[in-house]
């Protein structure tokens, strides 16, 4: 827990300076001469040994996990240079999630909330590889891919018209935000928002969202990721009742055009798609070659997915519907 890491390395910092050495001096001896410089990194900088850091803060090294080092800082509610106190009592330095004020290298720019009486959550610069706040490995890969996130309430919901004992799950569920790696998540016909997922498909969304940059998409519009219920006509629940699947409808390049699967994924006589239904199709076939999802239903594999793609982490299959045939690459 980043409390605890807190007294850890409170109770780390380095003894009192010792007395300097009564041993007379000769000429051959080098006198070392303190560098000017030397004390002055702020809180967050990085640093080799707690003498680089401005007093009384402590250094955290490579060794502790902590690329370039890490000044830390304890702080009560405030903390001077526009920085941010975390409620553990740590200065982190403030970033902007979209980029225009980046975090240094090793460190994710993080919604980690709580804030002083800021009534919404601040973003700040984590270090990637360190578990400040009990991080599980999964989170610690959202920061290393330099996603913005922060947790969401544990979801326990029961969905109607099934048994009892069946429950909608998400144990450590997050609020993935946009934009990722430059894509905006926007549900159809609304404005960006963060989404709740799992975080094993806020790493996938990450992924498909780098998939989409490539050829300058700057838009990933969505019907749903989290929602309670079954797989129509069956008892089973669907991969979006553990929040683990996302229904994609259509993307929308830098120039403001759109592939639509509604509107392009139609084929003529000859079985063949358009120009825009092809790189759908290129687009839906790479998200299943390089593993970024385990299922991927298009509007080839029935009427209920004419409109989108179903994506989704079933954990075991590895399968896509592509126009005629089917590709079952077995069990994982």
């Amino acid at each position: 827990m980043l409390a605890a890491a807190l007294t850890w390395l409170l109770a780390c910092a380095p003894p009192t300076a010792p007395q300097e050495s009564q041993e007379p001096v000769t000429e051959d001896a080098a006198v070392e001469i303190p560098s000017p410089s030397a004390a002055s990194t702020p809180p967050g900088g990085p640093c080799v040994t707690s003498a680089d850091c401005e007093a009384p803060d402590t250094c955290l090294t490579e060794a502790d996990g902590y690329p370039f080092g890490f000044c830390a800082r304890s702080c009560r509610g405030e903390c001077a240079g526009g920085r941010a106190c975390h409620p553990a009592g740590v200065c982190l330095d403030r970033c902007d999630r979209r980029g225009a004020e980046p975090c240094r290298q090793g460190y994710g720019c993080r919604v980690v909330g709580g804030f002083r009486a800021e009534a919404w959550p601040q973003a700040a610069c984590v270090p990637a590889v360190a578990d400040w706040s009990g991080a599980t490995e999964c989170e610690r890969r959202l920061d290393a891919m330099g996603l913005t996130w922060r947790r969401a309430a544990p979801v326990l919901e029961r969905p109607e018209g099934t048994a009892p004992e069946v429950a909608c799950l998400i144990e450590a569920p997050i609020l993935l935000s946009g934009p990722v790696h430059g894509v905006e998540l926007r549900f159809v016909g609304r404005q960006p928002a963060p989404v709740l997922v799992d975080c094993p498909l806020a790493v996938a969304i990450g992924r498909m969202a780098k998939i989409a940059a490539e050829s300058e998409i700057a838009v990933i519009e969505h019907v749903g990721t989290y929602n309670c219920r079954a797989i129509r006509g069956s008892e089973r629940l669907s991969q979006h009742a553990y929040g683990r699947g996302i229904d994609v409808q259509a993307l929308i390049d830098a120039r403001g055009r759109r592939h639509s699967v509604p509107r392009h994924w139609r084929r003529d006589r000859q079985g063949r798609l358009g120009r825009r239904g092809a790189w759908l199709r290129d687009f839906a076939q790479r998200l299943h070659d390089e593993y970024v999802f385990n299922i991927v239903l298009t509007p080839d594999y029935d009427e209920a997915h004419a409109d989108h793609f179903h994506l989704d982490l079933t954990e075991g299959r590895h399968f896509i519907r592509q126009g005629p045939r089917e590709f079952l690459m077995g069990s994982e």
